[in-house]
């Protein structure tokens, strides 16, 4: 019972951690290449005197880029969230049934062994409660990784719909793109 919890896991967590990291690079790449897009426009308007047309439209490019990226990264981590629960949840019920029937039945065979109908009885019922729990545990580890799950892709929606939002309200106001989370790429 207890491989196949640790296996539940394992499995979960590694599948999780895959998605999560995917997600996160690919929002970085797209930001990334939102960001110099956006600058690129931008150089190329103040060379013909229209800088402040080529500000607009980098703060735009850039912020739907950045927005675009919140959102994959709330999306990868909230997968990753759902796919890590119900990995650990099923790995949880499968090695509760499985332990606990191991029980009862080793139980079983001792009482009848021995023609104790006391050890028979505490015996199985010591694996009963062992699959109820492994089923209880279980199914609330995959609720509470779905919760997770979802929590993590409205935050990543709603972080994206801002950092949009923050680009159109540069462009309209004039203020230039902000700097901030700009990488350096000799990395």
């Amino acid at each position: 019972g207890d491989i196949m919890r640790v296996g539940g896991t394992i499995t979960g967590r590694s599948a999780g951690l895959i998605l999560d990291k995917t997600g996160k690079g690919i929002a970085e790449g797209l930001s990334f290449g939102a960001s110099h897009l956006g600058d690129s426009i931008q150089s190329g308007t103040e060379v013909i005197g229209v800088g402040l047309v080529g500000s607009g439209v980098n703060n735009i490019v850039s912020s739907v880029g950045g927005g675009v990226g919140n959102t994959l990264k709330g999306v990868g981590k909230g997968g990753s969230e759902i796919i890590k629960g119900a990995g650990k949840g099923v790995g949880q019920i499968v090695g509760g049934v499985g332990g606990g029937s191991l029980l009862a039945a080793k139980g079983i065979g001792n009482g009848v062994r021995k023609g104790d109908g006391n050890a028979i009885a505490s015996d199985f019922g010591d694996g009963v409660v062992s699959m109820g729990s492994g089923i209880v545990d279980g199914a609330e580890t995959v609720v509470r990784g779905g919760t997770k799950g979802v929590f993590s892709v409205g935050k990543g929606l709603f972080s994206g719909l801002h950092t949009i939002g923050k680009g159109v309200e540069n462009a309209v106001t004039g203020k230039q793109k902000s700097e901030k989370g700009k990488r350096d790429i000799r990395r």
